[in-house]
């Protein structure tokens, strides 16, 4: 994480807050600990769902579900629709629901905050990117962990509702 030393507006040495925030002494600026908005997705076809494993750190090796940061003036929809492209080549799916938003970290540095959706797959041909070695259609019942926290809730939620 940056560690804010001076004020952005005066250059103000910054000090804590009540609550530890960095804060400007002369009221300009406090920064408060925002995560990063980022999606995951379960993507369904005939009952079973994608699980891909992760080509890089963080969780390197780990199964995950596909998904990824928002960029600047993308909404919820466009940035997970944006995301399963880049990684597995789907394109037409079917939105479902927003399963949750749930908080995690991204490896030691960024808090996230991800929107997690439930969408349809007309198909189940995968082109995997760089990003991701691996990839696999299971059944619900047969996702265990995955490789974050936030991720790891949702699955606990969706396995939950089809009990």
């Amino acid at each position: 994480m940056i560690e804010w030393k001076f004020c952005p507006a005066c250059a103000t040495e910054m000090t804590p807050d009540s609550e530890g925030r960095p804060t400007c002494p002369k009221g300009h600026f406090t920064k408060y600990p925002t995560p990063v908005a980022s999606t995951a997705a379960f993507v369904e076809h005939d009952g079973k769902y994608l699980v891909i494993k992760r080509n890089f750190d963080p969780q390197k090796g780990a199964w995950d579900l596909p998904g990824g940061f928002a960029e600047y003036d993308e909404t919820g929809f466009g940035v997970i629709e944006r995301e399963i492209k880049e990684e597995t080549g789907l394109t037409n799916l079917e939105f479902v629901e927003i399963l949750t938003v749930q908080p995690s970290n991204y490896g030691d540095l960024e808090k996230v905050l991800t929107t997690v959706y439930v969408l349809k797959s007309p198909s189940t041909d995968i082109q995997l990117s760089s990003e991701n070695s691996e990839y696999a259609w299971l059944p619900l019942e047969e996702i265990d962990n995955l490789a974050f926290e936030d991720t790891t809730r949702a699955l606990k939620i969706l396995q939950e509702r089809m009990v």
